[in-house]
């Protein structure tokens, strides 16, 4: 794969703490907590503690779903974060959308597969995707089916649209809801949710999270001529995941890491974004991986696990942590480097290092003359 960097034009998000980017961003950085009891019971009978949309944010939102489909209540709280996130990355451009002169490849991140629960089919999700007004085209939109690490994963293929392909701009996202019973169930049962008398669980949310990538710098949002850059990922596999009954060895987190850090940024990591969600297994694993990769990180790193402010998200967690990484490094005044990273409940494994750089100059030709001189001309605030 080439080193060539990716660059962060847009982020949308909707979430339990935030209708979009801007406020769940600002809420994850003040510790604010979305968890509340659920209507949901536990094995012991107990309120399930969740971290859910509000019902009514929904009610506004129209939606045209495929006559004679199967379709649920998680489907539709999917589709239309899908669609709430999205219309947010595309509010929050800094140039004009004329310089879209080709469909926008589109890389959804999915759950993974459950024995006893239905995720939301493709076929709906792509029918929606493909009403909302956004230049997507069916034939160029993927999916990844590996969980809480598709999101992370997901920016290979978006390298190869970019600079195999030659497309100037790819988005990646993902859109998931616990609102799943036969889901919560199956969880419940292994005694994995947080609930009173189970500390040692997560809180099941649901959120969505887009971002809008580009191999033209001069196309990236920036702040006081500094840009977001995403070096190429490290991925791997772990053999005793939780779902496993191999012997837990952490192998896999840390050969993620090990090739993440490999790829020669300018200074050690001093912030971990991570898909941690208050299992105790997920801590086991970071403390494994950072400790068999010390060298790469700065004396006080710090460790942010969102999951603590708006729960697990499932397939929406990788581009939710990409997200939430660059727009806390566009804030801050200093230049930073950040290592995110996400696990599954299976084997995947996937790292990124994000880095807050100056601008290159010259490194790539505007789309056209005239959308460039656009942008240059427009304001260029934070995310």
């Amino acid at each position: 794969m080439s080193t060539n960097n990716i660059y962060i034009s847009s982020i949308g998000m909707i979430s339990p703490l935030g209708l979009n980017a801007q406020m769940t961003s600002t809420s994850v950085a003040a510790k604010i907590s979305a968890y509340k009891a659920s209507e949901y019971l536990n094995q012991n009978d107990k309120p399930i503690t969740m971290a859910t949309v509000p019902d009514q944010i929904f009610h506004g939102v129209d939606v045209k779903i495929e006559e004679g489909s199967y379709y649920r209540e998680q489907y539709d709280r999917i589709i239309k974060m899908a669609l709430i996130a999205l219309q947010d990355l595309f509010t929050r451009l800094t140039f004009d959308q004329s310089v879209f002169s080709q469909a926008i490849p589109l890389i959804m991140a999915m759950p993974e597969a459950q024995i006893h629960s239905k995720q939301i089919p493709t076929k709906i999700l792509t029918a929606n995707l493909l009403n909302c007004g956004a230049p997507f085209d069916d034939k160029q939109i993927r999916y990844i089916h590996t969980g809480r690490a598709s999101g992370i994963q997901s920016l290979e293929l978006a390298h190869r649209y970019l600079y195999e392909l030659n497309h100037d701009f790819v988005i990646i996202g993902g859109s998931d809801s616990y609102k799943n019973y036969p889901l919560l169930t199956q969880l419940a049962e292994k005694e994995r949710l947080l609930a009173p008398g189970s500390p040692d669980g997560f809180a099941p949310a649901e959120a969505a999270s887009f971002i809008l990538l580009t191999r033209h710098p001069e196309y990236a949002q920036s702040k006081n001529n500094h840009i977001i850059a995403l070096h190429p990922i490290g991925q791997s596999e772990e053999p005793g995941h939780i779902n496993s009954e191999e012997p837990y060895q952490g192998n896999g987190l840390d050969q993620a890491f090990k090739q993440a850090l490999q790829r020669g940024f300018n200074s050690s990591i001093d912030t971990i974004y991570c898909s941690m969600n208050g299992e105790g297994f997920w801590a086991k694993e970071q403390g494994v991986a950072m400790m068999r990769n010390s060298e790469s990180f700065s004396e006080n790193t710090l460790i942010e696990h969102p999951a603590d402010c708006y729960g697990e998200l499932g397939a929406a967690t990788g581009t939710m942590l990409i997200g939430l990484s660059a727009m806390s490094l566009l804030k801050q005044s200093k230049l930073g480097t950040h290592l995110i990273y996400s696990s599954s409940d299976g084997p995947a494994r996937a790292a990124v290092v994000a880095e807050k750089i100056k601008i290159p100059m010259n490194e790539s030709l505007p789309i056209t003359p005239n959308a460039h001189s656009d942008r240059q001309n427009s304001s260029h605030g934070g995310f």
